[in-house]
């Protein structure tokens, strides 16, 4: 969580993009967005969630529990982590107490909201006669499905560029590049 509010202090405050990030940490973009999908900026909530992995769950929360908490609007984030540590609610449940807490319920209907959805999601097991039932007839046999042997997805072929460093320029800022294909980078100018 610690990496995931300074990967959004650099993002949202420095004003750095994820790319450049990426390159400071040497991590893929890909890591460092799915890292700040779990930044929590309200540090009234990065407090509750901190003190309850610390001293009641001696585990960090799941991922999934984090983003659903980072999602949440700024001001709606603690009253989230609030419901979410005192319900020990499973990520399964988060969203229905997310969900909950945005309608302006208050964090003990919000707990409840999220148990009773989980239960919903139950599927119900129907109960077994208790003696055996002779049928009337035989059952019937159902065909068997037939499926479609799978096609092999064809790739689509992409010409290589004619040089080896082509410039670009980006049509919202203006900022310049070139990209060398061969070595797959972009550097900039």
């Amino acid at each position: 969580m610690k990496e995931a509010t300074y990967f959004a202090y650099l993002v949202y405050d420095k004003k750095m993009s994820p790319f450049d990030v990426a390159e400071l940490f040497q991590m893929s973009e890909k890591e460092v967005r799915s890292k700040l999908a779990k930044a929590i900026r309200s540090s009234e909530a990065r407090k509750i969630i901190t003190d309850h992995e610390m001293y009641e769950l001696g585990r960090p929360l799941p991922g999934k529990v984090l983003e659903a908490i980072a999602s949440a609007p700024l001001d709606k984030q603690p009253a989230l982590a609030k419901a979410v540590v005192q319900g020990r609610l499973k990520p399964s449940e988060v969203e229905a107490a997310k969900e909950a807490i945005l309608q302006g319920a208050p964090i003990d209907e919000a707990i409840e909201a999220a148990k009773s959805s989980a239960k919903a999601r139950m599927p119900q097991i129907a109960p077994q006669p208790t003696a055996p039932v002779a049928p009337s007839h035989p059952p019937a046999i159902a065909p068997a499905p037939v499926v479609a042997p799978e096609l092999p997805k064809e790739k689509p072929e992409v010409a290589p560029p004619a040089e080896e460093l082509e410039e670009i320029v980006c049509p919202k800022c203006g900022a310049k590049a070139k990209v060398d294909w061969k070595a797959k980078k972009i550097l900039w100018t």
